[in-house]
């Protein structure tokens, strides 16, 4: 049994290098290259134009124009941003800009209170914005409109920040390449015939493209870390319980739902991160001690090659590989540290473990949610027949996990026991001063439709929302193919601060984002 699963494994990774070498030639020649920036405020960080404001260097509204004007440049190439709200942005830029005329606030207390005044905000289209519509990416729901903000947008708001668009997704958040029938497909920032990835795949393509400064996104299984991955840029799933949940499309409040989805930060600048974080966490933020110093020098180092089972996931490529030693070697040199290679059988299983963890939260079922929690029930033979015929409502993906939810375990509970017993396994090595490194995804982002033929990819992001680590994607610079590298780095729970401190870290050191188009002098 064992020779025919090492051969059956052979075969997948041959059949996932034959279909890659079949979609480059399909793709060959449709990568579009994006305007070139002509304004320098588009590569400052969020904290540090929010300072610039407050010093009186630079006024909101200024801001605010040179980012819709951005937005107008990349989105025809993208397809990231979907909904606008120009008009009323510039209107709260001013009043930005009156708060600091006046002078009431002194420079520190707007920085404690304020700490993004004026500055830009995307967020991802099924987090509730106020006026905006919320349709999840549904079109039964392409005409609501939300009547108020999600707790997080509220927050950064109150913070100062402006929201200026809603960026795409996948169908309910629940695939990881953003396309819907409401927006269309958005496309990868350094190439479009790219996936941006999902489910805040518009976020991390617009972020990646130097069209938004910092965006919201959301998590249940890599939807933030993907597409900050894919995009080049850094994203955060924090702490479960730490950020609200609160104002999402689909509803995602039910108690037993909360400690597999989180709401986060993805920006291009690993400074915004912490910042943001501690906005987005409100009166959570304190669980985090954010505040607190890290001592890189002091860490325990693990990582993680590759989950194998490459029955199910594609091999990790070398790529990939090459780009987690370089931090590795980089913390052996800079800080003397020894890391140590883990190696997790359970590993193998970690898309059944996620998979059962989500359908054992005993939230709606997807196929529930696709009818807008409204009752009946959707045929999905029929579906897939329309669908055939460009006639159904639903994308693919979504039609198909509707037709095989429920049908795919056994029930035994088996490995919901294997996912705990890895999860008590790795908080014990981790602690309370242990990190681990793992690759986001086994290979750089693919084309457009190739995730259908490599489903279970996902599963290096998805096993930490299931196990409730906190993990920050980093960008490490760009690969052969011209697409960014990444590695995930995760602690414990609540030690988020460990994570966003490496992401600084790699920032430093290997570069963070790299601006996918030229650069006018």
């Amino acid at each position: 049994m064992k020779l025919f699963w090492r051969c059956f494994s052979v075969l997948h990774r041959l059949f996932d290098i034959i279909l890659h070498g079949l979609f480059r030639l399909a793709y060959a020649g449709r990568k579009e290259q994006l305007p070139p920036i002509s304004n320098l405020l588009l590569l400052q960080s969020a904290t540090s134009l929010a300072a610039k404001i407050r010093k009186k260097k630079l006024k909101s509204v200024d801001l605010v124009n040179v980012y819709i004007q951005r937005i107008k440049e990349v989105n025809p190439f993208l397809n990231a941003a979907v909904h606008f709200r120009f008009d009323q942005a510039l209107n709260e830029a001013q009043k930005a800009d009156e708060i600091v005329a006046k002078g009431a606030k002194t420079e520190e207390e707007l920085e404690k209170e304020m700490p993004f005044l004026g500055v830009p905000i995307s967020v991802k289209e099924l987090i509730a914005v106020e006026g905006l519509p919320l349709s999840g990416g549904l079109v039964s729901r392409k005409d609501a409109r939300s009547p108020f903000n999600a707790q997080t947008v509220q927050l950064m708001r109150s913070a100062g920040a402006i929201p200026l668009v809603t960026t795409n997704i996948s169908e309910l958040g629940m695939w990881y390449e953003s396309y819907n029938k409401v927006y269309g497909r958005t496309s990868n920032a350094y190439d479009t015939s790219r996936t941006c990835g999902g489910s805040s795949g518009g976020e991390g393509s617009l972020l990646g493209a130097a069209g938004s400064v910092m965006g919201i996104g959301s998590d249940i299984g890599g939807s933030i870390r993907i597409p900050a991955f894919f995009n080049g840029i850094f994203g955060h799933k924090p702490s479960p319980e730490v950020v609200s949940n609160y104002g999402t499309y689909p509803p995602s409040c039910e108690r037993e739902f909360v400690p597999y989805l989180s709401l986060g930060p993805m920006c291009r600048y690993a400074t915004d991160l912490a910042p943001m974080l501690s906005v987005l966490a409100g009166k959570g933020a304190a669980m985090l001690h954010l505040e607190l110093p890290v001592k890189l020098k002091e860490l325990k180092v693990y990582y993680i090659e590759d989950f194998g089972n490459h029955v199910v996931c594609t091999k990790v490529e070398n790529d990939m590989i090459k780009a987690l030693y370089k931090v590795l070697h980089h913390f052996t040199n800079a800080y003397k540290v020894t890391p140590t290679k883990l190696n997790l059988p359970a590993l193998r299983h970690a898309y059944p473990m996620w998979a059962e963890a989500i359908r054992a939260c005993r939230a709606p079922a997807f196929s529930e949610e696709l009818t807008e929690r409204k009752g009946g029930k959707i045929d999905f033979r029929a579906e897939l027949v329309k669908w055939l015929l460009g006639k159904s409502p639903f994308t693919y993906p979504a039609v198909l996990l509707g037709a095989i939810e429920g049908t795919v375990f056994d029930g035994s509970g088996k490995h919901l026991t294997r996912l705990k017993d890895l999860k008590l396994q790795l908080q014990e090595l981790l602690g309370e001063d242990g990190i681990l490194f793992v690759p986001p995804h086994p290979t750089v982002a693919p084309h457009h439709n190739e995730p259908l033929f490599k489903p279970f990819n996902f599963s290096y992001t998805g096993i930490f929302n299931v196990l409730g680590f906190p993990v920050t994607q980093c960008p490490l610079g760009i690969g052969n193919e011209g697409l960014p590298l990444g590695v995930q780095v995760a602690a414990a729970p609540g030690c988020d601060r460990l994570t966003l401190a490496v992401a600084v870290e790699l920032e430093k050191v290997f570069g963070g984002w790299v601006c996918p188009s030229a650069v006018m002098e």
